[in-house]
C-alpha cells in the first residue's frame, strides 16, 4: 500500500525473479503436463516455446468437461466499483 516503499523495494517483481536477477542458478522447464494442447497455448507463448507432453493427448484429457460445451471458456469480469485487479 505504501507506493514508495513498492517503488524501491521493487515489490512488482516476482520473487523467482529477484533470484534469478541475483545470479541463483535456476531451471527453466519446456514442456508441460497438466493443462490440455488448447488452454496451453493461451498462455505458452509467454514461455518461449512451451510444449506438451504426449500425455497431455490421452486418457482424461481426451474426455470433455462435464457441463462446457468448449474445452475452455472466457469470462469478462467488470470492474468492481471503478477498480480492476
Amino acid at each position: 500500500k505504501n507506493r514508495t516503499l513498492s517503488a524501491k523495494a521493487n515489490m512488482d517483481m516476482s520473487f523467482f525473479a529477484r533470484m534469478v536477477k541475483l545470479g541463483i542458478k535456476h531451471y527453466t522447464l519446456d514442456s508441460q503436463g497438466r493443462a490440455r494442447d488448447e488452454i496451453s497455448k493461451l498462455y505458452g507463448w509467454r514461455y518461449g516455446g512451451l510444449a506438451s507432453l504426449d500425455c497431455v493427448g490421452e486418457g482424461a484429457y481426451e474426455k470433455a468437461n462435464a457441463g462446457f460445451l468448449h474445452n475452455f471458456q472466457m469470462v469478462d469480469v467488470p470492474d468492481f466499483e471503478g477498480k480492476g485487479e
